[in-house]
């Protein structure tokens, strides 16, 4: 699931809320690999604006 920035914090604290975990934040903000109660994964996507090829 690709997310704004602003609100990635606030997604995974919402998971773990739930009484999911975080698998690997290692890529964090980019990638988040989330689990819910059962341990069926997801990953959480920043979107991000492309870069400029000026």
């Amino acid at each position: 699931m690709y997310i704004a920035a602003e609100v990635a914090e606030e997604r995974i604290a919402a998971v773990v809320a739930a009484g999911g975990t975080v698998v690997d934040d290692s890529d964090y903000p980019a990638l988040t690999v989330i689990a819910d109660q059962d341990g069926n994964r997801g990953v959480l996507c920043v979107a991000a604006k492309p870069k400029s090829t000026d």
